[in-house]
């Protein structure tokens, strides 16, 4: 902040949030003083960083796309991908998502190789989702879990049937899995 030609690059390169950041800290230090404008601007980066990676996190149908799904589905079956982390500013907007697109399904599988990371806030999500899929007699099943978020559902597990119990080490075991049991 303290060379003006460089802050002005900054300013004319950088997205939108950075420059918000940058002037928040610039404003700070100027009308108060430095701890206050780190910290400041620490928490205001945090935040703006939180919610870009939550808008990362998407749901994508793979039900059609043959690279994932080999085994030919019930028309009442789907199977989607789910991509990113799963954390409290992004989980809970994603399953809402998907929960509105089941109506009248006979049972759907969630493909989470490419979802690394599960906290708290994500995993209720996911329970949440189950409960709304067992009012709807909606079978889910879950697969090809990465480490992190096995750790996550392994730690939370208890007598009650869990995500852990509805999942599969592979794709096609899941979708197998639900085929059968939507009949």
């Amino acid at each position: 902040m303290s060379e003006a030609t460089k802050s002005l690059k900054l300013v004319k390169r950088s997205p939108g949030s950075d420059v918000l950041v940058l002037l928040t800290c610039l404003s700070l230090t100027v009308f108060f003083d430095m701890v206050i404008a780190i910290t400041a601007g620490i928490l205001l980066a945090s935040l703006l960083f939180m919610k870009e990676l939550a808008a990362l996190t998407q749901v994508i149908d793979i039900t059609d796309n043959r690279d994932f799904v080999h085994k030919a589905l019930p028309a009442n079956c789907k199977v989607f991908k789910i991509r990113g982390a799963l954390f409290f500013a992004a989980a809970d907007r994603i399953f809402g998502e998907l929960s509105q697109q089941l109506e009248g399904h006979d049972g759907i599988v969630l493909h989470m190789q490419y979802s690394a990371y599960l906290d708290a806030g994500g995993l209720s999500a996911i329970e949440k989702l189950i409960s709304y899929c067992e009012k709807k007699q909606i079978p889910i099943r879950f697969s090809s879990w990465q480490f992190q978020p096995l750790k996550t559902l392994a730690r939370a597990r208890t007598e009650v049937k869990g995500p852990l119990d509805l999942s599969f080490s592979t794709l096609d075991e899941a979708i197998d899995n639900v085929i059968t049991t939507g009949k």
